[in-house]
């Protein structure tokens, strides 16, 4: 018998039914940025630092996320 490149009928009919492929699991969603208490607009991440600062008042206090 040869090989089989993909999931077979058996796994074809389990992810019809709302199993998934091992290995594949959903990503985890995006952490939700906070805002900036001086404008409210969402904060970025610095591709330096990796910290939250708001792209136009780069001193602002954040707020917490709800």
């Amino acid at each position: 018998m040869r090989k089989q490149d993909g999931p077979g009928l058996w796994w074809q009919f389990l992810e019809f039914m709302g199993m998934t492929w091992p290995g594949h699991k959903q990503r985890a969603a995006p952490e939700a940025a906070p805002r900036c208490s001086a404008c409210g607009n969402p904060a970025e991440r610095d591709p330096d630092t990796g910290a939250w600062r708001c792209p136009v008042h780069t001193t602002a206090e954040l707020l917490p996320t709800p």
